[in-house]
């Protein structure tokens, strides 16, 4: 922003208490600049006006100084003095108060002008801007301030005596986060200024209630709901301020709707104060460095007519409330799902902004003509993971033909991902000779329980998205041909997992399983619990949190008519005539005995 001048005071002296005078040649003075922000800046010194230093001996300060001989200094092209004051527009404080500059073209006249208007509200970024446009040749000094530098201050060294304006260099702040400076100073001794130019920024969190966090777990079909802030910056200068929000969200964010925006205390309105757009990009578009995916959705939120709006409100806070719903293109790793954004916005005072013909607000077109900058992205993240259920016999081979219900309050939509054993020497699996497979690598001692020392990766051959209408009565899915199942898109919660369907010749497992999920997620990462306990999704386990391993025991089989147990019938029924025969017999001799 264009800043008021550090002095503009033409002090005098009597005759007496001059003690000592400095030539306009004479290079004896530094600026010492330093900046608000962290961006590499360009500092420029243009000599507008020259003059010849004269003062006290033991006190050489701007206040106890007299610049006398006063001429136009080097870099100001004279000649486009007169088309320049011309040219302003109603409004601007220079022409206001022109009526008592009596001849422009003289610089001592001009530089008294300045300093009698000096404390006119708006008048010194007017003087930064006018001279701005009247500049020529090579600056008189200047300093680069390094990026992120330990020391965020700069000084330009062996100037003369003078009026000088300092200036951001001329395009060295295009796109990035920071704002031009320039401010007329006059030059009598060593100074020391601060750029205030002021650079928007913008934070991103995901609401939890009124909690703001920047990462979050969900279940498929959750409604994920965030929140930006910025606040209105110092607009002095600017005749347009471009205030333009551009949000990216992975492909398995899908992006809702805008709930509201507020200014201070004012709710904006849709279309009149801003405007929503979001379509999806393609490979082609630019990625993000957290987002390189094709799929991924573009949200702009244009202001309308930001600075006549809010140019008297600098400082006030700015809220953006909108909502996505996590999908079923979601990552369902560690990876998470992150979405970014950043703001652009003009950050050149002395650039007279138009915007595109038909869409002002917006600076895409002619684009880069039009100075404008972009903050850093802020970001967010949400996670989402999964459960696996292993069906095995009582020796640990895997069993298939079973099927597992699972329930709870968190199901909204569920992935059901079935899998498959392939060799793969970056594997972490191990086949053993009952048919199932381990993460426990065979050893000397244990090979022979072992077919062979193939490694395997496990992969997911199969998934279906189901929507889960009965929360109670839950899903219920069959268990794969390596007796696996992955209940997938599950967040915090509490889930009951319950055999629904026992293999053929098997009895059914009637305990219920309950996994208690939590994360404590992070950007980074989800910082996932199972039942209190850390648990580590990685590829090895399918990205799941817990794997419930359900054994099944083979049931009692009854005999079929017309098999041994009609045999043991008749050979029974036997034994028991034939007794009765010998009873009978014996009773028989007994009554002839008598």
């Amino acid at each position: 922003m264009s800043l008021a001048a550090t002095s503009f005071g033409l002090s005098a002296f009597a005759a007496d208490e001059t003690a000592y005078t400095q030539s306009a040649t004479d290079k004896a003075h530094s600026i010492t600049i330093t900046k608000k922000d962290n961006e590499a800046h360009n500092f420029e010194a243009y000599q507008i006006f020259s003059g010849v230093l004269t003062g006290t001996k033991e006190d050489k300060t701007d206040d106890k100084a007299v610049m006398t001989e006063i001429k136009w200094g080097a870099n100001v092209n004279t000649a486009k003095i007169a088309g320049a004051l011309a040219a302003l527009e109603d409004g601007n404080p220079i022409k206001a108060a022109l009526a008592d500059l009596k001849d422009p073209a003289d610089a001592t006249q001009f530089a008294a002008f300045i300093s009698a208007n000096s404390g006119t509200s708006g008048f010194a970024e007017a003087i930064a801007d006018l001279f701005n446009g009247l500049l020529k040749g090579d600056p008189a000094g200047a300093v680069t301030i390094a990026k992120d530098a330990e020391s965020k201050e700069g000084a330009i060294s062996e100037l003369a005596t003078g009026y000088y304006l300092v200036k951001d260099k001329a395009g060295s702040l295009a796109g990035k986060n920071g704002a031009y400076s320039d401010f007329v100073l006059q030059l009598v001794n060593n100074v020391k200024v601060t750029a205030k130019a002021d650079a928007p920024s913008i934070d991103k969190n995901i609401l939890d209630g009124t909690a703001k966090k920047k990462g979050d777990t969900a279940s498929i079909g959750d409604v994920i709901n965030y929140q930006l802030d910025s606040a209105v910056p110092d607009m002095a200068g600017y005749n347009k301020y471009f205030f333009i929000v551009n949000d990216k969200m992975s492909k398995g964010l899908e992006f809702q709707s805008v709930s509201a925006i507020t200014v201070g205390e004012t709710t904006l309105t849709k279309d009149t104060d801003y405007t929503v757009t979001s379509q999806k990009l393609t490979a082609d578009d630019p990625a993000t460095e957290d987002i390189d995916e094709t799929g991924m959705t573009a949200v702009k939120i244009v202001f309308k007519g930001f600075y006549e709006k809010f140019k008297d409100h600098a400082g006030d806070a700015i809220a953006i409330k909108y909502s996505a719903i996590l999908d079923d293109d979601c990552d369902r790793t560690v990876a998470g799902n992150p979405n970014v954004v950043d703001l652009t916005f003009s950050n050149d005072p002395n650039f007279k902004y138009e915007g595109t013909p038909g869409t002002p607000d917006n600076p895409d077109e002619p684009g880069p003509d039009e100075p404008t900058g972009k903050t850093p992205e802020a970001k967010t993240k949400v996670y989402t993971t999964a459960i696996r259920i292993r069906k095995v016999d009582e020796t640990g081979k895997p069993l298939t033909g079973a099927k597992f219900t699972i329930s709870g309050t968190a199901l909204n939509k569920v992935i059901t991902e079935t899998s498959a054993f392939a060799a793969d020497e970056a594997g972490t699996y191990y086949k053993l000779k009952n048919g199932s497979y381990t993460e426990t690598a065979p050893t000397e001692d244990t090979a022979d329980k072992y077919d062979g020392d193939t490694k395997y990766k496990l992969t997911t051959t199969d998934s279906e998205a189901v929507t889960v209408s009965d929360k109670k009565a839950g899903l219920e899915v069959a268990v794969d041909s390596e007796g696996y199942i992955i209940f997938s898109g599950l967040g915090d919660g509490e889930y009951t997992i319950k055999e629904s369907e026992a293999p053929k010749g098997y009895n059914i497992d009637a305990s219920e399983y309950s996994v208690k999920i939590t994360g404590a997620p992070t950007f980074e990462a989800p910082n996932w619990k199972v039942n209190g306990a850390d648990a580590t999704p990685t590829a090895g386990n399918g990205w799941t949190v817990i794997t419930q391993e359900v054994t099944n025991k083979k049931g009692i089989i009854l005999p079929a008519t017309g098999g041994i147990g009609t045999v043991i019938f008749y050979v029974v029924g036997s034994m028991l005539i034939g007794g009765a025969a010998v009873l009978f017999v014996t009773k028989k001799k007994r009554n002839a005995a008598k």
